[in-house]
């Protein structure tokens, strides 16, 4: 059977990919070769995983239930622009987390401990939360550094996090194809949705 590969992120919802859509239309002009992530796939990763067998899915989504519901929704402000590595030729350019970081850093590791206990290798980098914009296969480095500077830490978006998803990255050509596989409301989320009945 076909692996999946597979991800843990929070989504951008679809009606503030727009305001990243005019922030990644700025920095286009700059000099370089640079693969920029469509609108509908912004993400927050929490946790990448890899390739892993269909048959892992189920353990997977559990883990993931399990820790939301633990969390509440809560605020993220999207600020400041980035890139990786921090020195040499840029290959990342990113958008840094304002507000929120502090409840998507314990998110994450509540994750990783789960993850842990189910089997999977610990995550060796540490986590920096941020949403990528773009990679970068040929650059000039202090053109993009001084774009970095002159971007300021005005915010750019603010939303709730109310839930954090499963995902499968299927690489093609033309870049990756996103695919939901499973979704998990973040604890007062889903206790508000049950007593709406929804």
């Amino acid at each position: 059977m076909e692996q999946l590969r597979v991800f843990i992120a929070v989504d951008i919802p679809a009606a503030l990919q727009g305001k990243l859509s005019s922030v990644a239309d700025r920095l286009r002009r700059l000099p370089g070769d640079a693969r920029w992530v469509s609108a509908p796939h912004l993400h927050l990763t929490l946790r990448f995983l890899g390739e892993i067998d269909p048959a892992q899915l189920p353990s997977v989504s559990a883990v993931v239930g399990k820790v939301a519901a633990r969390h509440g929704p809560f605020p993220v402000t999207l600020a400041g622009l980035g890139l990786f590595p921090e020195r040499g030729a840029p290959h990342v350019v990113w958008l840094g987390v304002e507000r929120g970081r502090v409840e998507l850093s314990a998110l994450q590791r509540d994750l990783q401990t789960e993850l842990e206990l189910s089997g999977f290798a610990p995550e060796e980098r540490p986590f920096t939360p941020h949403l990528t914009l773009a990679r970068l296969r040929t650059a000039d480095p202090a053109a993009w550094r001084e774009a970095v500077c002159r971007f300021g830490r005005d915010p750019v978006l603010s939303f709730e996090v109310r839930d954090i998803r499963v995902m499968n990255s299927e690489l093609t050509r033309r870049g990756p194809i996103y695919t939901v596989l499973s979704v998990a409301p973040l604890g007062a989320a889903a206790q508000a949705s049950a007593k709406r009945g929804e």
